[in-house]
């Protein structure tokens, strides 16, 4: 994968770590670099040289003591500099062309404006809620383009108000790379390391300490001079050692050498790094429960008093000085490896970016796609692929082709990809696409909860618009509507858990041609008829005829008004989807054809070249014109001064698909021969099936349209 990472700017990602964000941003980028991964880091000038940077704000005014900014006259100040840093890098972050973004920053800009980049991005949230991140992720979760992460159970509590399907990575460390000390220094002291600031509570670590009898020894740097003058310093004796800001070998020492590691957050502490290095020491903790402590310490790690209880907290001190070291090591070795972490995100952002396991899984549906024709079943084992593969979700919120994004070319390159393996499968899927981009433009944001999350889960969905003839009429009176009749062509019709079906009501609310979501498992399997498919091909498709009668539907059920099915530009529009499954089955002939001459040694012959240049010419025709529909429906999809130009290009593009496939069909056979036409030779079932799937309704009347359009226009334009 090529992967952005974007760090925070508060101090460079260097060490020592200022703190554990600057630690995971280290690790996390050397990791994912040294699994192979193209990753570029943005982050200040004065980061480490060891890992690929691209600085996006200087650290010349970086004070490395006190770990501010120094105020300079005629510099902005930090905030304004980091607003802007953010925001240069936003506005030209696509053009890295990146597969995913990895947000680390805690900061507002890259979550306010990742509703109008492509590339899809994951924001861990690294701390508890506050103001500027609060009104960011607010108003990102009207219009859902973000996976976020957190580090622990808690914090996702914490964030649980603004964001309800946050994923949960606990944070990881390099256990090998902290030495284990069996034994503590025989003279004894407790241990307290982290940033000096009011959030952490130095101040009941060392009263504590003091109630307790033991000495404490303190390693960080002051990132609060008011907090350690007024609060710290005063309680400063022979019994308390201020040590600075220590290296890891430094800490390592220290740590291992204490009886036990004081750890007293006076915040919603999110995870606690500090406590995964004390315990990899084989140092026990005593500390506050609050925030994720209770999460991280288990039982036989360590002691939790109540937060800013200092007698409480003593009284833990002198119990965990007790504990075995030995178990205390192996709970984090078991635990908290940082290479369990790195694979965790390594997935996420694999999925995020659309790649788990999904070229994988299109070989495999090829592969099986003869035997699938030859079953005339339901393609479960494909779709179970697909699912797996993360295929059903891809165009949710936040996933790769999100649909809240301008991804239209590269949805059409995946279902030409799609349809590459196999026809039937790319029909069936371009259905569930459909469905759920019609839910995308037209469901409240109760029905798109619901709905997305049935997807996200794995559900398939489907649409059905081809009316039996005994057609959907909604029968009844208001909130006790059922369904009368049937539809046809139901691809997928014994797999497809929610059908979104058209059909005619009339009655005191509603009146006209309704959309509705049908749970299918809530119609009986006699009601679905099988042998109402007898095709030559697309025989996988299971497009069975499906009797709706006596469903009882609900308000929730409905999606948008009547007629609002038919609204343009997305009605026609559409066509361009099932033309890019279409034209993967093209592409898929002229690959097997190829195969098949070479097979033969017959790739030399000159007459063969010529049709293989022509079907290979016509194929990269089809593959430019779906590119630039795509490119097209994005840029005038919200334009309606454009809408009658975005569906006679989409007409254009459904009519010269089909006609490049009949021409690669035509060649292909004339490069065969009559075994392009014969079982078990694959071509067959891939003539048969492409064959099939070309004949879309009204053919004649799109060529019409698209007459009529450029005849009104060049009329208009020379009057």
């Amino acid at each position: 994968m090529k992967i952005g990472i974007i760090a925070h700017l508060k101090h460079p990602i260097q060490l020592p770590f200022k703190g554990g964000l600057e630690a995971f941003t280290y690790h996390i980028t050397k990791h994912l670099s040294n699994l192979g991964h193209e990753v570029i880091l943005f982050a200040s000038s004065g980061s480490s040289s060891e890992l690929p940077i691209k600085p996006i704000l200087s650290d010349k005014h970086y004070d490395n003591k006190t770990g501010l900014r120094k105020k300079v006259k005629d510099l902005p100040s930090e905030y304004v500099a980091e607003h802007h840093a953010y925001h240069t890098l936003m506005s030209t972050i696509d053009d890295y062309q990146f597969d995913v973004i990895f947000n680390n920053s805690l900061h507002y800009v890259p979550i306010t404006m990742a509703g109008m980049v492509k590339t899809p991005m994951v924001t861990v949230l690294h701390t508890p809620p506050f103001y500027e991140m609060e009104l960011a992720v607010s108003q990102e979760r009207k219009k859902p383009v973000i996976n976020y992460v957190t580090v622990s159970n808690q914090s996702k509590k914490n964030w649980s108000k603004l964001i309800d399907d946050c994923h949960v990575i606990p944070n990881g460390i390099d256990i090998n790379s902290w030495k284990f000390h069996k034994k503590s220094d025989p003279k004894t002291y407790a241990c307290w390391f982290g940033r000096i600031h009011p959030d952490k509570g130095l101040h009941f670590a060392i009263a504590a300490a003091k109630l307790a009898g033991i000495k404490l020894k303190i390693a960080g740097g002051i990132a609060d001079q008011k907090y350690f003058d007024e609060q710290v310093y005063p309680l400063i004796d022979d019994s308390i050692e201020l040590l600075g800001l220590f290296d890891q070998t430094q800490l390592n020492d220290l740590i291992g050498g204490a009886s036990v590691c004081l750890v007293t957050p006076v915040w919603e502490e999110p995870f606690g790094l500090v406590l995964v290095e004390s315990m990899a020491c084989g140092t026990p903790v005593a500390g506050f429960a609050t925030g994720a402590l209770p999460e991280v310490v288990a039982e036989g790690t360590g002691f939790l008093a109540d937060p800013k209880d200092v007698e409480g907290l003593a009284e833990a001190i002198v119990k965990a000085r007790k504990l075995d070291r030995q178990a205390i090591r192996a709970y984090a070795e078991a635990n908290f490896e940082i290479k369990d972490m790195v694979d965790k995100y390594q997935r996420l952002l694999e999925e995020v970016a659309g790649l788990t396991g999904i070229d994988a899984a299109l070989k495999q549906i090829a592969a099986n796609a003869k035997q699938s024709d030859n079953d005339q079943k339901s393609p479960t084992k494909e779709f179970d692929l697909l699912r797996k593969a993360g295929a059903l979700k891809i165009t949710l919120p936040g996933a790769a082709l999100d649909f809240n994004k301008k991804n239209m070319a590269a949805l059409l390159t995946f279902l030409k990809d799609v349809g590459k393996a196999n026809l039937s499968v790319g029909r069936i899927y371009e259905g569930h696409i459909n469905a759920l981009y019609l839910i995308h433009l037209y469901a409240t944001e109760e029905q798109k909860h619901v709905w997305f999350e049935e997807a996200r889960s794995g559900m398939l969905f489907g649409i059905w618009n081809t009316q039996a003839a005994d057609g959907i009429q909604i029968t009844g009176r208001v909130k006790q509507r059922k369904i009368k009749g049937s539809k046809t062509f139901c691809s997928g019709a014994a797999i497809v858990k929610r059908a979104l079906i058209t059909g005619n009501v009339d009655d005191a609310e509603r009146k006209g041609w309704q959309m509705m979501i049908i749970d299918m498992d809530k119609i009986p399997s006699r009601s679905i008829d099988s042998n109402s498919w007898k095709p030559m091909g697309m025989k996988a498709s299971g497009s069975y005829k499906v009797d709706f009668s006596g469903y009882k539907l609900v308000d929730s059920e409905l999606l948008a008004k009547p007629g609002t099915y038919l609204t343009q530009p997305y009605f026609n529009g559409g066509a361009i989807r099932f033309a890019a499954v279409q034209l993967g089955g093209a592409e898929t002939i002229v690959e097997h054809t190829i195969e098949y001459l070479n097979s033969l040694g017959r790739t030399d012959d000159p007459f063969q070249k010529t049709r293989l240049a022509n079907m290979v010419t016509q194929l990269h025709t089809g593959l430019q014109w779906l590119e630039q529909a795509g490119k097209n429906y994005d840029t005038w999809v919200d334009d309606p001064n454009k809408f009658e130009d975005l569906i006679a290009f989409a007409n254009m593009t459904r009519v010269v698909v089909e006609e490049i496939s009949l021409v690669i069909m035509s060649d292909s056979n004339r490069c065969v021969g009559a075994r392009g036409l014969m079982a078990p030779y694959e071509l067959e079932r891939l003539n048969r099936d492409l064959t099939f799937y070309l004949r879309q309704p009204a053919p004649d009347a799109t060529r019409i349209k698209i007459a009529e359009h450029f005849i009104t226009q060049f009329t208009q334009q020379n009057a």
